[in-house]
C-alpha cells in the first residue's frame, strides 16, 4: 500500500483551513485544492510498502512516539513550494514552538533507516498542503492566492476549546493513501501515542 505518517488536524483547524481555501477557490479555481479530508501535516513519506513490512513500520513509528512528549500545534502563514518565482504547491505553515514535528522526525530517522526508508536530503517543513498547480501555466494562480492571503487579518485561526489557537498533537497517524477517481483518500492504519507508555499496574 502507498502510506505516510502524518498528524491529523482538528476539526477546528480543518475549519479554518476550509475557509481560507474557499477564498482561494475564488481567486484560483483551476488549482487542484484539497478537500477537508486531506488535511494534514505530513512528517514522513514511505510511498509503496508491501503488507508485510507494515508491522516493522508501526513498530518504528511507537517507538519514535516514545520519545517525544505531546505538544501543541498552530496554524501560521501561507507559502509555497518550490520558489515563488515558480511556485507548484500552496501550503499553510504551522507553528511549533516545542519543534515536536522535527523532534519525532529526529527521533524514528535511525530506525526508519534501518527498514530502508532514508530521510529526504532537503530541509523539513512542517506544514499543510492546500493546492497544486495542475501545470506551469498555473504558477501565477498561487502567487495571487498568496497576495490575497498575505493581511495578518487573513491567517488561519481556529480556537481551541482552552480558548486559545491550535490543538494538542498526541499521536502520530500511519495513513494509507488510496487513489480514487475523484482524488486519493487517506485512511488510519495505525495510531502511535506519544510519550512513554504507561505499564498496568
Amino acid at each position: 500500500m502507498r502510506c505516510f505518517a502524518a498528524i491529523e488536524l482538528a476539526d477546528g483547524l480543518r475549519r479554518a483551513l476550509r475557509e481560507t481555501i474557499a477564498r482561494g477557490e475564488r481567486q484560483a479555481g483551476g488549482l487542484r485544492w484539497a478537500s477537508a479530508d486531506q488535511l494534514h501535516v505530513t512528517l514522513w513519506f514511505f510511498g509503496d510498502t508491501v503488507n508485510e513490512r507494515v508491522p516493522e513500520l508501526c513498530a518504528a513509528l511507537d517507538a519514535a512516539a516514545r520519545d517525544v512528549t505531546p505538544f501543541d500545534l498552530a496554524l501560521a502563514t501561507l507559502g509555497c513550494f518550490p520558489s515563488i518565482r515558480s511556485p507548484r504547491v500552496l501550503w499553510c505553515g504551522v507553528d511549533d514552538p516545542r519543534r515536536g514535528c522535527a523532534a519525532w522526525v529526529g527521533a524514528a530517522a535511525p530506525l526508519l533507516a534501518r527498514l530502508g526508508y532514508q530521510a529526504e536530503s532537503r530541509p523539513f517543513v512542517p506544514h499543510v498542503t492546500l493546492a497544486r498547480a495542475r501545470g506551469p501555466s498555473e504558477s501565477a494562480a498561487i502567487r495571487r492566492v498568496l497576495a490575497a492571503e498575505a493581511s495578518p487579518a487573513k491567517r488561519p485561526v481556529a480556537p481551541s476549546a482552552s480558548g486559545t489557537p491550535g490543538m494538542r498533537v498526541e499521536e502520530v497517524v500511519l495513513m494509507e493513501s488510496r487513489l480514487e477517481p475523484r482524488g486519493a483518500r487517506y485512511l488510519p492504519v495505525h495510531r502511535a501515542r506519544l510519550g512513554p507508555s504507561v505499564e498496568p499496574g
